[in-house]
């Protein structure tokens, strides 16, 4: 992360495998850097835990929060479905499709009609189809959250655990902190989707 850009007041885990390289795409971002580097090291989607510090992998010792028992404001269900495709087509080496595709029964099953199609995906040159298998998952990343909200503040982070409603040891996937002058809330949310949290 170093020799790719410096981010002042932002850390990030440290990882000391090197016994592979991903290939950055110019012009790229950082954070599709580490998208990729965590996927082809974890097969997992990078996320910010604590004060800015990006991580790849599940937080070693999670904090536990069981909101079973608490007064909740909301509880509720958010899908996304605007990202998904039931086709993914990647063009080989030549420039031709037809050697690499995936459909996704998932999309299928919402009744969703999309393909996407794109060139060969040097950053998988190790394994071309795991190229859409990697745009599946991304595309389909944060497609259901479940969610639920309450007055206060716990100290709930990304990656703890969390139980509420149907939701058991759950991974945390969002955090939203609002305040006004009747106080603070606090919703959780737990995402349903390709990712392994």
């Amino acid at each position: 992360m170093e020799n790719f850009y410096t981010l002042p007041y932002v850390t990030h885990e440290d990882n000391s495998d090197d016994s592979s390289y991903i290939y950055v795409r110019p012009n790229t971002s950082m954070w599709d850097a580490a998208s990729n580097l965590a996927y082809k090291l974890l097969g997992t989607y990078p996320y910010i835990r604590g004060t800015n510090k990006v991580m790849i992998s599940s937080a070693a010792s999670p904090a536990v929060f069981d909101l079973r028992g608490e007064k909740l404001l909301s509880i509720g269900t958010e899908l996304t479905d605007s990202r998904l495709a039931s086709g993914y087509h990647m063009a080989n080496m030549g420039g031709t499709y037809g050697e690499f595709d995936l459909a996704d029964s998932d999309t299928e099953a919402l009744k969703i009609v999309r393909h996407k199609y794109f060139d060969l995906d040097m950053r998988f040159l190790y394994d071309p189809p795991e190229a859409l298998v990697y745009r599946d998952k991304y595309d389909f990343r944060g497609q259901k959250r479940l969610f639920c909200s309450y007055a206060g503040y716990k100290g709930e982070d990304l990656s703890d655990l969390v139980s509420f409603g149907s939701v058991t040891s759950e991974r945390v996937g969002s955090v939203n902190i609002s305040g006004s002058s009747r106080g603070v809330v606090t919703e959780i949310g737990v995402y349903r989707d390709k990712f392994p949290r």
